[in-house]
């Protein structure tokens, strides 16, 4: 699960700074639809904004990738991809492209910088920490904590007195906003997360969570947007095969028409 997402859902029995704008009946009923939705994806595509800037760190690291997934409960990663991304280190850095796939026994992971594709690195991993290391080293673009905790947003049916709901707009279109803001503390201050839920179709499409230590800041903001929800993707599309080779320079160019850039 997102690192962040549990961290602040454990502190909520912790005090916060304002009250639920919707009423706990409006909210309960919220948590409830969340998770419906959740809960009836058995495929999805969607374009995944992230981009993040540690304590330490002096840059915001930005990723656009397009992914696709199966989910598969009984996988100990929950669900089988297909992933294609951009990486852009710095302002400076052209980024780098990257393709990777899992099907539950094999992870492929391909990478080449922007301007040189034809000089690909992959490798194929079989090996179960090998391959598992491999997926969970882009983790953060696949958003299972969604699609396979169970009940995730009805944990918060308990506390609803100590969230913030508010009904905004994001990009053009109505969202709700579920909004964790944590006491400061003698470490930490500022600690906020939002949580943006659309309102047509009760999935996540935002995930803001911002945190002060020191005279240093540390943020992270994910846009969402699902290409096809509940696609008929066959399970021989998330296949690795043992002699596959990836044509990145393909795949960029595939990658940056779904992507719109």
């Amino acid at each position: 699960m997102n690192k962040k997402f549990l961290f602040f859902l454990a502190a909520l029995t912790g005090s916060f700074s304002a009250n639920a704008q919707l009423s706990k009946t409006e909210t309960v009923e919220l948590l409830q639809k969340i998770d419906d939705a959740l809960s009836n994806l058995k495929t999805v595509v969607y374009k995944i904004d992230y981009k993040d800037k540690r304590f330490s760190g002096k840059d915001t690291l930005r990723t656009i990738a397009v992914c696709s997934l199966y989910i598969a409960k009984s996988d100990k990663m929950n669900a089988y991809n297909s992933v294609d991304a951009l990486r852009e280190i710095t302002h400076s850095y052209p980024g780098s492209c990257q393709h990777m796939k899992y099907d539950g026994k094999k992870a492929l992971f391909a990478s080449a910088r922007v301007d040189t594709l034809d000089k690909v690195r992959l490798s194929i991993d079989t090996e179960r920490q090998a391959r598992l290391g491999v997926v969970r080293s882009y983790s953060n673009l696949l958003l299972t904590e969604y699609f396979t905790e169970k009940k995730l947003f009805g944990k918060l049916s308990a506390v609803t007195d100590k969230i913030v709901v508010k009904e905004e707009m994001l990009n053009g279109k109505p969202v709700y906003v579920i909004t964790f803001a944590l006491e400061d503390t003698e470490d930490y201050r500022d600690r906020i997360v939002k949580q943006y839920i659309s309102k047509a179709s009760y999935l996540p499409v935002a995930l803001y969570s911002f945190a002060r230590w020191e005279n240093m800041e540390e943020y992270a903001y994910t846009e969402v947007d699902y290409l096809a929800v509940n696609p008929d993707i066959p399970l021989e599309a998330f296949k690795v095969h043992e002699d596959e080779a990836v044509d990145l320079k393909e795949r960029y160019k595939a990658f940056k028409e779904k992507a719109k850039l």
